[in-house]
């Protein structure tokens, strides 16, 4: 019966898509090319593409986070402030999917950077949490757990101190108690109780 035949599969989207003269059409096929090694080349001229429309060169960046070969040019991506902001806080985003150790550093990096704008900062603070959370090293979730303390009570942008301490929560699993500006987060040692959903950053 024509039931039982066997669906056939869907058709993979050639590479030429991506020279699409339609905007949509190439931010589809990027989207589409996700984790292929044979476009990994092409996503990445279009995420430098300096011609190329941002959010045409965002969807290619958020396709280059399911590839761990381009772990290393998302993480350039991001700290390139000649890149446009949306491309920067895409790529930082991508490096969740596939989540490592060593991104912790450069992101620790670029969120003490108070040159940075505080959006872009306050979504590096959230990725920072979700690496923590995903890894489960303790070592990385002290360090970043120490970072976030320390600019949820000194940064100098409002967004980026509140940011950091609703990611300093939820790291800690609630257990903390915050004091303001004027005094510092301190733990319950050993109690542990339900983790506080971290707000959207603004």
């Amino acid at each position: 019966a024509l039931r039982n035949l066997p669906l056939p599969e869907p058709a993979e989207v050639p590479l030429s898509q991506l020279r699409d003269p339609n905007p949509g059409g190439r931010a589809f096929a990027a989207a589409q090319l996700a984790g292929r090694p044979d476009a990994r080349d092409a996503l990445l001229a279009i995420a430098r593409d300096p011609e190329e429309l941002p959010d045409v060169r965002a969807e290619a960046v958020h396709a280059l986070g399911a590839d761990p070969a381009a772990a290393d040019a998302l993480l350039k991506l991001a700290r390139d402030r000649s890149q446009p902001w949306l491309v920067r806080v895409v790529a930082v985003s991508a490096l969740t999917q596939q989540p490592h150790a060593r991104f912790v550093a450069p992101l620790l990096e670029l969120l003490s950077d108070r040159e940075e704008s505080g959006l872009l900062r306050s979504r590096v603070v959230d990725v920072l949490v979700t690496l923590a959370e995903t890894l489960s090293d303790d070592a990385v979730r002290g360090q970043v757990s120490t970072t976030l303390e320390r600019i949820a009570e000194e940064d100098a942008d409002p967004g980026t101190r509140r940011a950091a301490e609703e990611a300093w929560r939820r790291l800690d699993g609630g257990a903390g108690t915050w004091r303001g500006e004027e005094g510092s987060v301190t733990a319950s040692l050993g109690l542990l109780v339900g983790g506080v959903a971290l707000g959207g950053a603004g």
